[in-house]
């Protein structure tokens, strides 16, 4: 009870502040501009019924949803950099491919400087320094060099060579690795390719249902739904080493997004069922678990200590997680702001040893 209260008291504090982000000229609360407003911003997440992208406004634990980001458009599908200061979309309409500085408050097209519309998925690099666009029909990818600021397309990747069903992709920061999974019924594979070169077989997996780089890297972490297993593959430009993180005897079961950031204490890992985060230190060689009283759709990274969203936007609370303390926690976003709901943080559980490599 004296955490909820303490809650909505930090709810409270930031009306103020939530306010005014959330408030635009001439009284409509349903859209702002970020241009003139300051204060704490931990990330955006997407409003997929309105199109548009909202504020979470605060800090882990003392957090408020503020309104929609006036940008002039409606957005199909938007991905947000790590650093929260820009994004890359679709919209709704023409299908191009958007650039919206955050910081700003403005979106500017892609399509004309050489970026092919309606995207099927967008990529964004740890750091945020590259991105690709991957379409499904004709299999390609195109790479997006010099961003934040720019944002120049490089040539048309064909994939028309690797099975049809991809089940996960990632870009390094440097934009010379593309880590695709792809599916091959009761396996799968993994490739890396760069702009300059076909796609290369690096070894079969179960399935590969997440992939992340990690920053100014080109390791990659792997969540393998299939094996239930994280592993880390150092240098897949190169020698590409395995190195089996966590797996089935320590709990993982068929984890569906991974996670690592700097200033972790540890490597995040979403499983499929039950709402549980897995957090594995390697240097420590222990294993513990966060349980989360939602329904987790991935792991977003936003602005602060490995802070990531679990959950999407729907009206409802958001879940993120705290990972850079040394016990991680789970807490959430009221749904409106001023309100905080009937719920709980769960802390975690003891670490426990595991044995092996």
């Amino acid at each position: 009870m004296n955490s909820r209260r303490a809650i909505i008291a930090a709810c409270l504090l930031l009306l103020s502040v939530s306010a005014a982000f959330a408030q635009a000229p001439g009284g409509n609360s349903e859209a702002f501009s970020p241009g003139p407003v300051r204060g704490p911003i931990l990330g955006y997440v997407f409003d997929q019924e309105l199109g548009g992208l909202r504020p979470i406004l605060g800090i882990p634990g003392s957090s408020v949803l503020g309104g929609l980001l006036d940008l002039g458009v409606t957005l199909a599908s938007v991905e947000v950099s790590p650093g929260q200061d820009y994004a890359l979309a679709v919209e709704a309409r023409s299908g191009e491919i958007l650039h919206i500085d955050l910081e700003a408050g403005r979106a500017l097209a892609l399509t004309p400087g050489g970026a092919a519309p309606r995207a099927d998925r967008i990529l964004i690099s740890p750091t945020g320094s590259s991105a690709a666009l991957y379409y499904r029909d004709p299999a390609s990818v195109q790479i997006l060099a010099g961003l934040p600021r720019t944002a120049s397309p490089s040539r048309v990747i064909d994939l028309s060579g690797l099975p049809r069903l991809v089940t996960a992709m990632a870009i390094s920061d440097d934009g010379e690795a593309l880590l695709i999974g792809v599916s091959e019924g009761p396996s799968g594979s993994l490739f890396v390719i760069s702009p300059n070169s076909g796609p290369r077989f690096l070894g079969r997996v179960g399935t590969a249902s997440a992939i992340r780089f990690l920053d100014h890297t080109r390791d990659a972490l792997i969540s393998d739904y299939g094996n239930h297993e994280i592993v880390l593959l150092r240098e897949v430009s190169g020698g590409a080493e395995r190195i089996l993180l966590a797996g089935a005897r320590d709990g993982i079961w068929r984890p569906v997004a991974v996670a690592g950031a700097p200033g972790s204490r540890g490597i995040f890992a979403l499983h499929g069922e039950g709402g549980t985060i897995a957090v594995v230190v390697p240097e420590a060689g222990t294993i513990s678990s966060l349980r989360c009283d939602c329904r987790p759709t991935g792991l977003d990274r936003l602005k602060g200590d490995s802070v990531f969203r679990l959950t999407d936007y729907s009206g409802a609370p958001l879940f993120l997680l705290d990972g850079g303390s040394d016990e991680p926690r789970i807490v959430f976003v009221p749904p409106d702001i001023g309100s905080a709901p009937a719920l709980s943080n769960t802390p975690i559980r003891a670490p426990r040893r595991r044995s092996g490599p």
